[in-house]
C-alpha cells in the first residue's frame, strides 16, 4: 500500500455516497461473506508464507501472551464493572467489544504504518482472540449454545487457513507457483473490499447517531483512548520496544467489531447500541489514524 498518503480512504467515501444516494446496497452485504470464506483466507496463506524475519518465535511468544492478557483482561474487567449494570440488551454488546475489536478495519491502516509485519500481527493476534469470541463472547449472546456448534463456528475457513499457514510458515512450505497468483489477487483484494463494506456498513447505519448517549460515549472513550494509553505505558515500562507497544496499543485502540451488530441482531439485543458504537469509534480511529499519519510526516512520530 502507498506509503504517501491517506487516499485509500476515498474508497469509504465512494460506498458511502453510493448507499446515500439509493444505490443497491445488497450489493455490499455479500462482501462480509466473501472476504470471511475467500478472501481473508487467501491473505492469511499470503501472510504466513512470506513472514517478515524479524518474526520471531519470541515475537510469535509476545502475540500469544498479549492477545490472551489483554483479551481475557479487559473482558473480565469490563465483566467486574458492568456487575450491576442494568440496562437491558447492552451489557453483551459492552463485554463483546471489551474482549475483542474490529481487526476487519484495522488492516489498511496496519499496511499503512507497519507493513507486512503489522498484518502478520494482527492476523495472528485476530486468531488468538477467535478462541476467545467463540467461547465467551458468543455465548453471552447465546449462553445454551452446544459445544458442537460452538466448535463448528470456531473452525471456519479462516481459522482453518490460519492453521494451515502457520504450518506452512514453520515448515518452509511456498504457496504452490499453480496457485499462487489467484491467491495473491484473492488477497490484495481484501483490503479494497473492507474499505467499502465499511463506507457502506456507516451510510446505513448513519441513523445510529440519534442513539449516542452517556453508554455509547463512556465505552468507546475507555476503548478508543484510556485504554490504548495504558496499554502503552505498561508496555514500555516492561521495557518492551517502542514501535513494538505502539503496534499492540493500537491493536487495542480499534474500532467496535461489526460482529456484536450481527449478533445483536441475531439474538435480540440493543442493536441501535451496537450500531452507535460502531459509527462513533470507526471515525475516532480513523481521525486518530489521520493525526498519527501527521506527526509521521513532521518527523514527531517515528514507527
Amino acid at each position: 500500500m502507498d506509503g504517501g498518503n491517506f487516499s485509500f480512504l476515498l474508497l469509504i467515501v465512494l460506498a458511502y455516497i453510493l448507499v446515500k444516494r439509493g444505490f443497491d446496497s445488497t450489493v455490499f452485504e455479500g462482501l462480509p461473506k466473501l472476504l470471511f470464506s475467500v478472501c481473508y483466507p487467501a491473505l492469511v496463506l499470503v501472510t504466513f508464507t512470506n513472514v517478515d524475519a524479524d518474526f520471531t518465535p519470541e515475537i510469535i511468544l509476545y502475540i500469544t501472551l498479549f492477545a490472551v492478557i489483554t483479551g481475557l483482561g479487559f473482558y473480565l474487567l469490563a465483566f467486574f464493572v458492568l456487575r450491576r449494570y442494568q440496562t437491558p440488551g447492552r451489557k453483551e454488546i459492552i463485554l463483546f467489544y471489551f474482549l475483542v475489536a474490529n481487526t476487519f478495519v484495522a488492516l489498511p491502516f496496519i499496511a499503512f504504518f507497519f507493513g507486512s509485519f503489522g498484518l502478520s500481527f494482527v492476523i495472528l493476534f485476530g486468531v488468538i482472540l477467535d478462541f476467545f469470541v467463540w467461547s465467551l463472547g458468543y455465548t453471552q449472546f447465546a449462553p445454551r449454545q452446544n459445544l458442537k456448534d460452538t466448535l463448528k463456528v470456531i473452525f471456519n475457513p479462516c481459522f482453518i487457513t490460519i492453521l494451515i499457514g502457520m504450518t506452512m510458515a514453520l515448515l518452509d512450505i511456498p504457496i504452490p507457483a499453480v496457485i499462487a497468483p489467484p491467491i495473491h489477487m484473492l488477497a490484495d483484494a481484501v483490503i479494497p473490499f473492507v474499505l467499502l463494506f465499511v463506507g457502506s456498513l456507516l451510510a446505513k447505519n448513519s441513523d445510529a447517531l440519534r442513539s449516542i448517549d452517556r453508554d455509547v460515549i463512556i465505552t468507546v472513550l475507555v476503548r478508543v483512548v484510556v485504554l490504548p494509553i495504558i496499554t502503552f505505558v505498561v508496555l514500555r515500562l516492561f521495557r518492551v520496544e517502542f514501535s513494538l507497544a505502539f503496534l499492540s496499543a493500537f491493536l487495542i485502540a480499534l474500532p467496535a467489531p461489526m460482529l456484536g451488530i450481527v449478533l445483536a441482531k441475531q439474538f435480540g439485543k440493543d442493536v441501535n447500541f451496537a450500531n452507535a458504537l460502531f459509527v462513533v469509534s470507526t471515525p475516532i480511529f480513523v481521525i486518530g489514524c489521520g493525526i498519527l499519519f501527521l506527526l509521521q510526516r513532521q518527523g514527531v512520530l517515528l514507527l
